[in-house]
């Protein structure tokens, strides 16, 4: 997890930092504490490691590319769902342009995926402590710490999971956060969740 305030973001694109001082000038605001997915609150195990989003990936390639494929055809961990699809497009020789037209149609693929399937903690399960350490950190109260997922996860996709493991309802409401359904680029995640956060969460 990461501990920020969203007034103090020295990485954030100048424009994101001049909005979000403006925004937080004449406002208190609560820690933002963000969470990645994949490897920081859960785990793939077992010979269905994974399974539901791998099958979500499938799932958009089949109907949006008409292909069979799967995303372990490349080295995709670290990167987000639009750029894994991507990667995997031009892995298997489809033309770039070709892949691009696509690629709002697979993400809603995936989504459309997602809403149905119904095993979707088959294959994973929480890092020890994420549920005791979520608890503590809602039990601070949203005046005081507020938490959301940071991740190249389609959004729908990372809450499925979350919901999926039990774990939704101890985050921040309303839910926000940086995913990889807005952004292709993780470094513009973090930037993402704490100007939500300052719109959603910031006190008078």
């Amino acid at each position: 997890p990461s501990l920020d305030r969203p007034r103090a973001a020295a990485a954030w694109p100048a424009r994101s930092r001049r909005s979000a001082r403006l925004r937080c000038a004449a406002m208190a605001s609560p820690a933002l504490v963000t969470f990645d997915v994949d490897g920081t609150l859960i785990r793939a195990r077992g010979e269905n490691a994974n399974r539901f989003h791998k099958d979500a990936f499938a799932y958009a390639f089949k109907e949006v590319y008409g292909l069979e494929a799967d995303i372990d055809e490349i080295a995709h961990h670290g990167s987000t769902d639009q750029l894994v699809l991507l990667a995997v497009l031009a892995h298997r020789g489809v033309p770039e342009e070709q892949a691009e037209a696509g690629i709002a149609r697979a993400c809603d693929a995936m989504v459309r995926f997602a809403d149905k399937a119904t095993d979707v903690a088959e294959g994973l399960e929480l890092l020890p402590g994420v549920e005791a350490l979520l608890k503590a950190l809602q039990a601070l109260g949203q005046d005081k710490v507020v938490s959301c997922l940071v991740t190249g996860n389609l959004e729908q996709i990372a809450w499925r999971k979350m919901r999926g493991l039990g774990i939704e309802a101890l985050f921040s409401k309303p839910h926000f956060g940086g995913f990889g359904s807005e952004h292709r680029e993780r470094a513009k995640l973090v930037a993402a969740a704490a100007d939500k956060c300052a719109r959603l969460h910031a006190q008078p």
